[in-house]
This record gives C-alpha cells, sequence and structure tokens, in this order.
C-alpha cells in the first residue's frame, strides 16, 4: 500500500484498505500485504485481524 505523498510519510490509506478487507474478507480467507517492515504494518494487522 502506498505510504506516501511527496514529502508525507503516513499510513492512513492503508489502514483504510485493512479495515476495508477485514469487511470484505470471509472465514478462513486471505490477505496479502508487502510492505517496508519499518511501517509496522504486521503489528496493525495482528490488531485488526485477531480472533
Amino acid at each position: 500500500p502506498p505510504f506516501h505523498q511527496q514529502q508525507v510519510v503516513g499510513d492512513f490509506l492503508a489502514w483504510r484498505m485493512f479495515q476495508q478487507a477485514r469487511a470484505a474478507l470471509v472465514k478462513g480467507g486471505e490477505l496479502w500485504i508487502v510492505g517496508n517492515r519499518h511501517l509496522g504494518y504486521h503489528a496493525k494487522l495482528g490488531r485488526l485481524f485477531r480472533g
């Protein structure tokens, strides 16, 4: 997911995409994300998809 627009770095677009994916996925579905480790997506996705 995109994480910067010009000089501004943020995860707003990625977070919105993750939330939409959670709402759209069926039980047992998979979401594959490729991102830079320093962005911390793995931690945020873990909290969002826990349980």
